[in-house]
């Protein structure tokens, strides 16, 4: 058990029991009618039952999909791999930035059937971060899409040069990409520098000209922001000897507070934004491990929600270690797709002991987010 942080109130989840509340009862509904139909007509061997067509909206049976050749009702673009998979080298043309490393954020079938990558682009010493595009029409052969906002050295690049983004924009990182109901593009992404390192909102109409909306309301914040990091360890406001900002401030921060690793999503099917991050919970003693680059905090998984995606919720606790799991065990990100009203979760597994320091993806899945 453990306290919700914004509410106080004590709310009974766990990883494992996050997993099994999601997944044995998905099985056992889905298993349930072909039993009931054996004992009825004394079949020993049940039959498979006809392939369903697409369900509809709001009528969804909570299934176990992943045993099902079938697939999910709703899903698109994917079929079924068997072992061995086979790893498909995919190639990505130079952007013309001199940032030789890449690593995909997100990814968006456009209306031609075709696809784009939004990345961050980085230099080998990591110091350069950059939000770069490519596009592809097989998703293996990648172009990188220039569009002569950000040249480097002369040479037109695949980068992005924000709108309404005052200072550095050399350390920019993480973008999280989706199309709106209304056909407006959103971009949620890491600013560094300048002080800064908040997760701020951008749109744009085209997917590739991009206008922050506002660089003082981001959507969240590190509490590196405003220097504010010993009060994530623990420390109270009052302990404080020097605060770069009124205490009003840096209450209203807390409540937005994060690492730099979210994921938001867009569920279309309750009109509704969430956002999973981590919450920085301050080190508990037993759990402590020294050697981890942020020794005096642990790693949670909260949600928040929001109708416009712009003004969040309260955190709310959903995923956290207990005494069954290792004891250095922290969750470094969850991030989540909704398959109609069932959710896959790729939860970031950590590991902090020393000779660890593993950080590996698991599967979590869950029917409410919660």
């Amino acid at each position: 058990m453990t306290d919700d942080q914004a509410t106080g109130q004590s709310r009974g989840v766990s990883r494992r029991d996050f997993l099994r509340a999601s997944g044995m009862a998905v099985a056992g509904a889905a298993l349930a009618p072909r039993l009931i139909a054996a004992q009825k007509t004394g079949i020993a061997k049940v039959k498979s039952l006809p392939t369903p067509g697409r369900t509809p909206k709001g009528s969804i049976p909570h299934r176990q999909f992943w045993l099902d050749e079938a697939g999910p009702p709703g899903a698109r673009s994917i079929h079924h791999v068997y072992a061995p998979v086979e790893k498909v080298k995919c190639h990505f043309e130079d952007g013309g930035a001199a940032l030789p490393n890449t690593s995909i954020s997100d990814l968006i079938v456009l209306d031609d059937g075709s696809y784009r990558a939004y990345a961050t682009a980085y230099s080998v010493d990591e110091k350069t971060m950059r939000v770069a595009v490519w596009e592809s029409g097989d998703a293996i052969n990648w172009s990188a899409r220039r569009f002569g906002q950000a040249p480097v050295d002369g040479r037109d690049t695949n980068l992005i040069q924000f709108d309404n983004l005052p200072g550095d924009q050399s350390s920019v990182a993480g973008p999280q990409v989706m199309r709106l109901p209304d056909g407006r593009w959103r971009m949620y992404f890491w600013k560094h520098g300048d002080g800064h390192l908040r997760y701020l909102i951008a749109e744009s109409k085209d997917g590739l000209r991009w206008r922050v909306l506002d660089v003082n309301r981001p959507a969240l914040y590190h509490p590196s922001d405003g220097g504010l990091w010993k009060l994530a360890e623990g420390l109270d406001l009052h302990e404080t000897v020097k605060l770069d900002l009124p205490p009003d401030q840096v209450l209203a921060r807390k409540r937005l507070w994060s690492n730099d690793s979210a994921n938001v999503c867009y569920n279309d099917q309750l009109g509704r934004f969430e956002c999973y991050s981590v919450w920085l919970h301050p080190a508990i003693a037993a759990r402590r491990v020294d050697v981890d680059n942020a020794p005096g905090i642990h790693r949670i998984i909260q949600r928040r929600l929001s109708a416009d995606g712009i003004d969040w919720s309260d955190p709310e606790l959903v995923m956290l270690p207990d005494g069954r799991d290792p004891w250095d065990l922290q969750f470094y990100f969850l991030g989540v797709q909704w398959i109609e009203d069932f959710m896959i979760g790729s939860v970031g597994y950590y590991r902090v002991e020393d000779g660890q320091q593993t950080m590996d993806t698991d599967l979590c899945f869950s029917r409410d987010g919660r």
